[in-house]
């Protein structure tokens, strides 16, 4: 995988890099320490995996997002905890605190490698639209399954919360499940699909989603414990 890293701050760099040196699959193709010239050579290089610094001058990591054209993975590398909310908001990988810890480090890249292995070989052997019609209000309307955050059941309809706006239609949770890629979103109670990598918590038998508290039900606790990494 080919990385890049985007921190304001040397000492965490030069911090990143000797992590990235104990991860033999990933590729480490710059460092910058602002986002202006980050943007510019990711603009080019389309590395698969960026470490982004949130708070940085001129540009800041949020901002660095939402400019630019394309999605890699991303792993935010903040001393603020308090980032963790936007972690959610943005869908990105995963979220590590400074100063960094090794074992914590190589837990989160391995993941974020499954997922870029999952995605890469999708793209290659089914090249299609990521990408859903639902009919509301009388209209067909185009949702990216890419920002479903949550899938909730209501007797016969089924709300859709993307990041945006949610949708309410006719229609069941298994055939709607059949429809997401399994690969990103899981099964955690018989009213609730979530987006996986948008789990933020795990506490008892509940999962946090961002500012929501949802159940886990005993059915598919299993399943859910499966999917995630301890460390």
């Amino acid at each position: 995988m080919k990385c890049i890293i985007i921190d304001d701050d040397q000492i965490s760099i030069n911090a990143l890099q000797h992590c990235i040196s104990k991860a033999p699959f990933l590729d480490l193709i710059g460092s910058f320490n602002n986002s202006k010239d980050a943007l510019e050579f990711t603009t080019k290089e389309l590395p698969d995996l960026i470490f982004l610094d949130i708070e940085m001058p001129e540009i800041s990591g949020l901002d660095f997002l939402r400019i630019l054209t394309y999605k890699p993975q991303v792993i935010f590398v903040t001393s603020n905890k308090d980032y963790a909310l936007d972690a959610f908001d943005f869908n990105i990988d995963d979220f590590l605190l400074k100063p960094l810890v090794l074992s914590r480090f190589l837990n989160a890249v391995n993941k974020v490698k499954d997922r870029w292995n999952i995605k890469k070989n999708k793209v290659l052997l089914h090249p299609e639209d990521h990408s859903i019609f639902v009919k509301s209000e009388a209209k067909l309307i185009k949702i990216n399954t890419e920002n479903i955050l949550m899938i909730e059941a209501l007797a016969d309809y089924v709300s859709i919360y993307t990041d945006t706006k949610t949708f309410t239609i006719h229609g069941t949770m298994k055939g709607f499940e059949s429809k997401l890629p399994a690969d990103e979103f899981i099964r955690i109670h018989r009213s609730y699909i979530v987006r996986f990598n948008a789990i933020t918590e795990i506490e008892n038998n509940h999962i946090r989603l961002g500012k929501k508290l949802l159940p886990i039900g005993k059915n598919y606790k299993d399943n859910l414990l499966k999917r995630i990494n301890l460390i």
